[in-house]
């Protein structure tokens, strides 16, 4: 990192993937709340392709992730998002064959598990509160 005369850091390409990849995965989410709100009841099918999108969505992102950041051995918190992603939306797609509120739980209690998990795991960086 370099300092500045006015005292601006710049950030590191490291910490810009980091930050774009927070930005990018913000933006994912608001866009599945809302498709999800606004198709909830009324396109049933939708809602569970989105159910399954989600966490499918996530694997990808986290594999991109570790990849840009030294790779999944390096990376052990999104090598274990990775795995519980895809856990998630196999078990996500099996609980949508008896219903859609078991599909739900699947889907809260395994992406729940995660975010526990992750914030334990993944130390936090200047690109993020920066």
């Amino acid at each position: 990192m370099q300092n500045y005369p006015d005292n601006r850091v710049s950030i590191s390409p490291s910490n810009r993937w980091l930050k774009s990849y927070y930005f990018v995965g913000a933006a994912v989410s608001t866009g599945w709340l809302v498709a999800a709100l606004a198709l909830g009841k009324s396109a049933p099918t939708l809602s569970a392709v989105l159910l399954v999108a989600y966490p499918a969505w996530d694997a990808i992102a986290n594999f991109l992730d570790a990849h840009k950041s030294g790779g999944r051995r390096a990376n052990l918190s999104q090598t274990l998002n990775l795995v519980i992603s895809i856990i998630t939306a196999i078990c996500v797609g099996v609980a949508l064959g008896v219903s859609m509120n078991a599909a739900f739980g699947a889907f809260y209690f395994l992406v729940s598990a995660f975010w526990l998990t992750f914030k334990k795991v993944r130390p936090h960086t200047a690109a993020v509160h920066g």
